[in-house]
């Protein structure tokens, strides 16, 4: 009888993990993860999916360090280094594609909202901006935290004219909460990188 009741309570331990674990994943990742919307998940493959055919591609990757501190809310500074120029054809379209590892720091002891808007910026023709945040409600954890996240972002352009284009990457703070806080891409030290990949094709 003991056995089965020692069989009994590890089922109910599991059980109770996994709803535990689920209701975490639930309500804590979307402070975690960028927020993206459906236009910002149309991809260099979903234009091969069209018939599109590659032109050229040009990939860059950085291990610069590049930082922002969160009291930077006043406007978009350019992101170190982080540039590409392409020369395309009449009616090209440009799929870019920005890829990072970066390093949230929160002083201690945070308590608030931390959060950054990221664009990509194509010179003269438009940009899609992305935010990364963390919340932490109460008194803080009396620690300092370092969170880091690793994201992929797409940008597609319309149709081009041809000529030369710079795609280069901006960021801004959208909160400033006392202490010291930033946002960090890439560190040559800790082997951090950020890329861009940038893609000139045409839709048949």
């Amino acid at each position: 009888m003991s056995g089965k009741s020692g069989i009994g309570s590890i089922i109910a331990s599991v059980i109770i993990t996994l709803v535990f674990v689920i209701v975490l994943a639930f309500f804590v990742l979307p402070y975690l993860y960028p927020i993206l919307s459906s236009k910002d998940l149309v991809s260099h493959d979903d234009l091969m999916d069209e018939g599109g055919i590659v032109i050229q591609s040009k990939y860059q990757e950085w291990d610069s360090y590049a930082v922002i501190h969160d009291n930077s809310v006043s406007d978009f500074i350019q992101m170190v280094d982080t540039e590409i120029n392409i020369s395309v054809e009449e009616g090209s379209q440009l799929a870019i594609e920005f890829s990072a590892t970066s390093l949230m720091r929160l002083q201690s002891p945070f308590s608030g909202r931390s959060s950054y808007d990221i664009a990509i910026v194509v010179d003269g023709i438009g940009n899609r901006t992305f935010e990364v945040y963390y919340y932490e409600g109460g008194g803080g954890t009396g620690f300092i935290q370092e969170l880091v996240f690793n994201f992929n972002y797409n940008y597609v352009t319309a149709p081009l004219n041809n000529g030369t284009y710079k795609i280069n990457v901006f960021w801004i703070s959208t909160s400033d909460v006392p202490g010291e806080n930033y946002l960090s891409m890439a560190h040559p030290t800790h082997n951090y990188t950020r890329s861009l990949w940038v893609t000139e094709l045409r839709t048949q």
